[in-house]
């Protein structure tokens, strides 16, 4: 039976906030984000729109890796920091908030 991307969101929110993740809702949007190819807002503006079998079976992969502890950057290859776009892969260190304070100062 066809999934509503907002059917895969919860599932993938609630499976992270079972295994504790703070930011399950975030992270749960930026997962589903990545598997569908979209932005976080044009995910936002689809959510009630049927999606494939497979965004739903990328978006599963994705929360395993999460789940396994890999982090979220890696997984969606892309942060944003101080407002820009960074492309990140395992070779890079990944952009932390508290930097951003760094760079105010």
């Amino acid at each position: 039976m066809p999934k509503t991307y907002n059917d895969i969101y919860f599932t993938v929110r609630s499976r992270l906030r079972e295994n504790g993740v703070e930011a399950f809702g975030q992270e749960a949007r930026i997962l589903l984000a990545t598997a569908a190819g979209k932005t976080t807002e044009q995910l936002l503006r689809d959510m009630y729109l049927y999606t494939s079998r497979e965004i739903e079976e990328r978006a599963e992969q994705m929360l395993e890796r999460r789940l396994k502890g890999e982090p979220l950057a890696y997984i969606a290859s892309s942060w944003e920091f101080y407002g820009l776009p960074l492309d990140i892969n395992p070779s890079v260190l990944i952009p932390r908030a508290d930097t951003e304070v760094l760079v105010d100062k």
